[in-house]
């Protein structure tokens, strides 16, 4: 057992500090004093009894009185020295340097898990807003996708040209959105792999749509100056072919007009510019024909009048008679049959002169089908393919020999 100089607490000799106090033990146990039983009296020898001695008076009783024990002496050692100063300042400096330590590592534990979890949260928001983005992209674009398809199919462009655009088309159609999510039980890292993916497709998506964009725009602007160029020359031949026979003289003037505006907008850029001038050149070469239809109606119509009439067949016996509206009707000219055959109407604009006098028509008829029409005015002969032995061959040569009569022949 040790004794601690300093409080007097009893300590197990194991222990080299105080368990009280914290007072440093000595190194050897205290010497504990020893209890000292009572002092018995020393025997005495018993004198041998003489004989016939006389008694002594008995001693009176007392009683036996208790002795107490003599302390041992104390043992003597050293006194403890007094405490240490510096000593215990450096006690204090390990415990607040562990306390110390034990926060920061209890910190650095906290911040491991708060700096896990916040990369954890920012990776999720920002593969969240990627594949937000990237789904946006693939649905605006994939409408780029189908416009360029519809340009692809319906161009007359150069198999150059198209071939690009469709090589182009094959590469979009093979890059498709991947089939990704951002799970919120994802870690940082996988979630980081996944926007990266992400990231990577939107690159070579919009890449392929700009490109898309690109050669779109050139096979447009190839469309639209062949289809202007196309409209070019159909609207010049029409101002050539339709001079002095309109209707009305403004619709040539403003097809003129649009052919000049035209001109200056084949060899550009501006396709929508170009598409303009495509279609206002359609809608005037339009008016000019209606124009042209209206102007032949007419004179058809006062021709028709004038050749209205009943015509001989040179080749044969029957006789045609023409309509105010040029339209024709045939009669046997055999009394017994008497049979009319409508011929049909006439086409409108077949009418040409001819610079021998003769004029030509057409008409036509589900019945007896299209016909060209000859007209031999009178004094002319026409000619005749009836055979000399026929019956009908007299009575037709006495009909060609008059002077006076016309002739129709029907091809």
């Amino acid at each position: 057992m040790k004794i601690c100089s300093a409080c007097g607490s009893s300590n197990s000799d194991d222990n080299k500090f105080c368990m009280k106090c914290g007072q440093r033990l000595p190194d050897q146990p205290a010497v504990q004093p020893v209890a000292v039983d009572q002092l018995q009296p020393m025997a005495t020898e018993t004198p041998a009894v003489e004989p016939q001695a006389m008694p002594q008076p008995a001693a009176p009783a007392y009683p036996a009185q208790s002795i107490p024990p003599m302390p041992a002496p104390a043992p003597s050692f050293a006194p403890a020295p007094a405490s240490d100063p510096k000593r215990k300042a450096k006690r204090l400096r390990v415990v607040i340097i562990a306390v110390i330590v034990a926060v920061l590592i209890a910190a650095g534990c906290a911040g491991f898990v708060w700096y896990r979890h916040t990369q954890q949260q920012r990776a999720l928001a920002d593969c969240t807003s990627v594949l937000a983005d990237a789904n946006k992209a693939s649905k605006t674009d994939d409408k780029t996708y189908k416009s360029a398809q519809q340009v692809y199919s319906s161009s007359e462009a150069d198999k150059a040209t198209l071939q690009t655009l469709g090589d182009t088309l094959d590469s979009y159609d093979q890059l498709p959105l991947p089939d990704l999510q951002c799970s919120a039980d994802t870690d940082a890292e996988t979630l980081k792999q996944t926007t990266d993916r992400l990231r990577d497709w939107r690159s070579k998506h919009d890449t392929l749509t700009a490109q898309l964009n690109k050669e779109m725009t050139t096979v447009k602007l190839k469309d639209s100056q062949t289809a202007l160029e196309t409209k070019l020359k159909d609207a010049s031949a029409l101002l050539e072919s339709a001079k002095g026979k309109v209707d009305d003289e403004s619709t040539l003037t403003a097809l003129q007009q649009a052919v000049d505006k035209a001109e200056k907008l084949k060899d550009g850029s501006d396709t929508k510019a170009m598409d303009q001038a495509t279609g206002d050149l359609s809608a005037l070469i339009v008016k000019v024909n209606d124009s042209v239809s209206t102007y032949t109606a007419k004179q058809d119509a006062s021709r028709c009048t004038a050749l209205a009439g009943s015509y001989y067949d040179p080749q044969g016996i029957s006789t045609f008679i023409v309509q105010n509206d040029c339209s024709v009707k045939g009669y046997d000219g055999n009394p017994a049959v008497n049979r009319i055959f409508d011929y049909g109407t006439y086409v409108s604009g077949s009418y040409a002169a001819r610079t021998d006098g003769t004029a030509t028509w057409k008409t036509t008829s589900t019945e007896y089908g299209d016909h060209t029409w000859t007209l031999y005015p009178a004094g002319m002969r026409a000619p005749s393919t009836i055979d000399a032995e026929s019956d009908d061959y007299f009575l037709t040569s006495v009909r060609l020999d008059r002077d006076n009569d016309r002739y129709l022949v029907k091809e």
